[in-house]
């Protein structure tokens, strides 16, 4: 073989290597071909942000619902880079870099359970006219055993993982977290009002968006909640309310509650 063939020879193999490793370097953590239909994933978003379920396959399209970190949803089918995906009633897609298989802080298994002393009263925090599932075991894959509209009044015995055990309209069951706000004591040391329960519209006089806090005071911002969108009231005190919107729970001050 003469010196240019054998030179010719070499470059081609080192450019099949490279095309091989650098197809590799791309496959995604999550690989829709090692995927089934109906399969759990959990939300997996860098600093631990809402990842929003779109109406197609596009960063572009209509926003559908936002689902909070460590969230569960349905796999259905893949179309390019996104998944399409079903979760809380909604049907939709989402970006598949930020859906894992395994839950983000461990196991998707054997979550703890716990049973209250006696049941506290809570409330279906979800918007317009969609419908929390009421299912029959802490598993969003179990069977449903009817839907619930906001402001539904639960009393909720105990907790499961990312569920509450509750009983509503007489049925046992359970819920998912971020669909159910319950309510603190009122009345408390800490100055609470009795409008738990209650819808308030966002407002902000300097502003288009309120920030929804993880916590009281300077909390880290977890979401920008659009002025005139409504909040359902978890707990409320002189200052603060704990408020859900979009299954999200949080903190805005009372100066941003009509």
């Amino acid at each position: 073989m003469t010196p240019t063939r054998r030179h010719s020879l070499y470059r081609r193999t080192a450019a099949a290597f490279l095309v091989a490793v650098m197809t590799a370097m791309i496959i995604p953590v999550t690989s829709a071909s090692a995927l089934s239909s109906g399969q759990t994933l959990y939300v997996n978003t860098p600093s631990h942000n809402v990842l929003y379920m779109r109406s197609s396959a596009s960063a572009s399209s209509k926003k559908v619902a936002a689902f909070p970190y460590k969230a569960a949803v349905i796999y259905i089918s893949r179309k390019g880079a996104w998944y399409r995906v079903k979760a809380a009633g909604y049907t939709g897609y989402m970006y598949s870099a930020y859906l894992t298989s395994s839950k983000p802080g461990g196991s998707s298994s054997g979550s703890s359970s716990s049973s209250y002393g006696s049941a506290r009263t809570g409330y279906v925090a979800i918007t317009g006219n969609n419908t929390a599932p009421l299912y029959a075991s802490a598993s969003t894959s179990s069977k449903v055993l009817g839907r619930y509209l906001n402001g539904v009044k639960v009393g909720v015995t105990g907790e499961s993982g990312n569920f509450y055990k509750v009983v509503v309209s007489g049925h046992n069951g359970y819920m998912e977290k971020r669909y159910v706000g319950v309510a603190g004591t009122s009345g408390g040391s800490d100055g609470s009002s009795s409008s738990e329960g209650t819808l308030r519209k966002v407002t902000n006089k300097h502003g288009s968006t309120v920030n929804l806090r993880e916590s009281a005071g300077t909390g880290r911002i977890i979401y920008h909640i659009p002025v005139g969108d409504s909040v359902r009231i978890v707990k409320q005190n002189k200052y603060w309310s704990q408020v859900n919107y979009y299954g999200m729970t949080g903190y805005i001050g009372n100066e941003f509650l009509q």
